[in-house]
Formats: C-alpha cells, sequence, structure tokens
C-alpha cells in the first residue's frame, strides 16, 4: 500500500497573508516553503541531501506566489483534491467582492489558469506600418486581505463548503456533492477559454447543481428551481409561499406550459416575464446553440451576465441549504410544492414588469 505524503504546489496569482486551511488542503503565503526546505537544510549533515535541499530550495525561491499542499498518494490525487478548495475560492473571491470583475484576475495552478503576452505586426500592401502587444487571459494576481480569512469559517455558505470538502464522497449529501461538483466544473470555465465553451460549461455546472433525470424537460425543472431561490422583488422579500402565491413559473409543469400562459398574459396586456426564470432558460438555449447550431462569439453574448447568474444562484442555493438542512433536491422540490409550485397558477410576479416579452420568448 502506497504511503500518503503532502505535495505541495504553486497557486499562481494567488496572495494571503497567512496560513489558510480550506478543506484539506492547506494554503501558505509566498516564502512559506522556501522557509521550510532552509530550516530542513539547517538541520541536516548528509552532503547528498544538503545538494538535495538546495535544489528544492532553489526552486521554491522562484515561486512568487502563494502554495497549497494536500496529503495524497499520488501528484495528480493531490492536484484534484486542492482545485477543489482553489474552486470554493474563487467563489468565495467573487462573493466578498461582488462589484468586481474577476474574470482576468483569478487563481489556480499551473496549467489551469496562465498568461501571455502576444506580439502582433501589422501591414499594408507588403509595408510594415505598426505592431504591438496583448495579454492573454490573466492579467494579474489577487490577494484576500486578512478580513477575508477571518471571515471565511463565519460564513455559513463557505462553512458548509468547507465542511463538505473535509468529508469523504460516500458520506457526502446529495447537495454537498451537487455543490462540491458544480463549483468545480464552473472553475473551469475561465478566461482562458472563448466564450461559447465558457457558456457551455456553465449551463452543465447549473445542471449539476439543480438537474435531474429524466432528461426530458430539464431545462424546465432547473430554471424552476433556481427562480424559486433567487425571485426578489426586493431585498428581504421571502421566497413565494403562504404570503406570497406562487406565480406560474412554478406551477406549470412544462416550457410548453410556461409559453403558453406568457403569451396569455400578454395578450390581456399584463406583465408576462420573469428574468429569474428566463435567465437561466436564456442561458440552456446558449448552450444549446453552441453545441448544435456551431453558435461562435459573435451569436453567443452576455457571458459575464451568465456567470453572475449562476454564481447569484449558486450563492443563494447555498444559503437556502445552510439554512434549512436540506440534504437533496427533493427537499426542495417539497418546499416549493408547498408555496404552491403544483398549484393553480398565481399571477406573475410584480417584478416581472422589468422584462416584458414577445410570443418569441
Amino acid at each position: 500500500m502506497t504511503k500518503a505524503r503532502r505535495f505541495h504546489f504553486p497557486v499562481l496569482y494567488l496572495h494571503i497573508p497567512d496560513r489558510w486551511v480550506v478543506g484539506e488542503v492547506e494554503f501558505a503565503p509566498e516564502g512559506t516553503l522556501l522557509q521550510a526546505i532552509e530550516a530542513a537544510r539547517a538541520t541536516e549533515d548528509r552532503a547528498t541531501r544538503q545538494q538535495f535541499l538546495a535544489v528544492l530550495a532553489e526552486r521554491a525561491g522562484a515561486t512568487s506566489c502563494a502554495t497549497a499542499s494536500a496529503c495524497a498518494t499520488t501528484t495528480d490525487e493531490a492536484m484534484e483534491v486542492i482545485r477543489g478548495s482553489i474552486a470554493v475560492l474563487r467563489l468565495y473571491q467573487r462573493a466578498r467582492h461582488r462589484r468586481i470583475d474577476f474574470d482576468r484576475q483569478t487563481f489556480g495552478l499551473p496549467g489551469d489558469i496562465g498568461s501571455a503576452v502576444v506580439d502582433h505586426w501589422e501591414t499594408e500592401h507588403d509595408r510594415f506600418v505598426g505592431g504591438g502587444l496583448m495579454r492573454l487571459w490573466n492579467l494579474g494576481s489577487f490577494t484576500f486581505p486578512a478580513e477575508d480569512l477571518r471571515a471565511f469559517p463565519a460564513d455559513r455558505r463557505f462553512n458548509y463548503l468547507d465542511q463538505a470538502l473535509r468529508r469523504p464522497i460516500g458520506d457526502r449529501t446529495d447537495f454537498e456533492e451537487r455543490f462540491l461538483k458544480a463549483i468545480r466544473f464552473m472553475e473551469r470555465a475561465n478566461s482562458m477559454l472563448e466564450d461559447p465553451i465558457r457558456v457551455v460549461l456553465l449551463a452543465a455546472a447549473l445542471e449539476l447543481l439543480l438537474g435531474d433525470e429524466p432528461m426530458k424537460g430539464r431545462a424546465h425543472r432547473v430554471a424552476r428551481r433556481a427562480a424559486y431561490l433567487t425571485c426578489r422583488e426586493e431585498p428581504g422579500l421571502p421566497r413565494h409561499g403562504s404570503s406570497r402565491p406562487a406565480c406560474f413559473y412554478l406551477a406549470a409543469i412544462s416550457r410548453n406550459e410556461v409559453e403558453a400562459e406568457m403569451r396569455r398574459l400578454r395578450a390581456a396586456g399584463q406583465p408576462n416575464a420573469c428574468s429569474f426564470y428566463l435567465d437561466v432558460a436564456d442561458l440552456s438555449a446558449d448552450r444549446n446553440a453552441v453545441l448544435h447550431e456551431a453558435a461562435g462569439a459573435d451569436l453567443i453574448e452576455g457571458r459575464s451576465h451568465h456567470q453572475s447568474r449562476v454564481d447569484e444562484i449558486i450563492l443563494t442555493t447555498l444559503e437556502w441549504v445552510a439554512n434549512t438542512g436540506a440534504g437533496g433536491l427533493r427537499d426542495l422540490d417539497v418546499e416549493i410544492e408547498a408555496a404552491g409550485g403544483a398549484a393553480a397558477p398565481a399571477p406573475v410576479c410584480a417584478v416581472s414588469a422589468k422584462a416584458e416579452v414577445t410570443d418569441g420568448a
């Protein structure tokens, strides 16, 4: 049986002020690993070991970023464990600083995130008339301030994820496994990929979180669950329930029913659109356009909007699960049904008036 070791890797573009344990991974500030190697060298008498440690120290000294370590039996296993914790920290980065675009200021393991400077030259009729440089992918590093480290365990959403990361896969609840898979999958959709591919990954991540079998009608069920969790006319407004009847988006059993009711309301001159539902439906439609119609960047717009909506849905679902103790998707469906999601359709929410749609919606 192979003995587990602790593997250390650089986390490119990440800086932290102190040690930080997330799940089973310990993140350490720049220079921490070098100090540990130098301390080992100071107590080593054997020449061969001194030479070996000198090489390690040289390479560690060239690492100008935080490092992450995890216990595993292979490097591949350790990297997968670390990727899971990095995915949680990327979500935390965006949750803590919601008004900042971190699309090109993120972090990750080598190979998962990168940056490159590309030269280009310009000609007209074989005459050189210009040139320049442009930077691809990541633009710069990110530093978590000390207050972010302190706030992490106090945030119930991320404390939930932290505990889920520490549990063996077989001991996780349905929702714990869904969150970790969805977040891990979503974080593959970084700036090193073209927007159409990122849209596909974002849609897949949302289905990993809120999707179920069978495939038929899944897009509607995902959008319905997301709408129930995120629908707010104003901050502090309760979810649909006894004091707030469910609208037809939650009561409908299919997208066809939704569209039929939207047409009826539109003809009657009434509000008929709910962005909390339709944004998710649009994400599914864009995903299908990429996969089935070879849609490109010129046809897929609003990738950043899709990203922010998926973040909002994941964070809101985390809050709901942490507050209710729900273990799986069935718990969510039961609450939606209790709120009137399976009853006769009520009028659409007032917030829907902000986004009127036509028959083509």
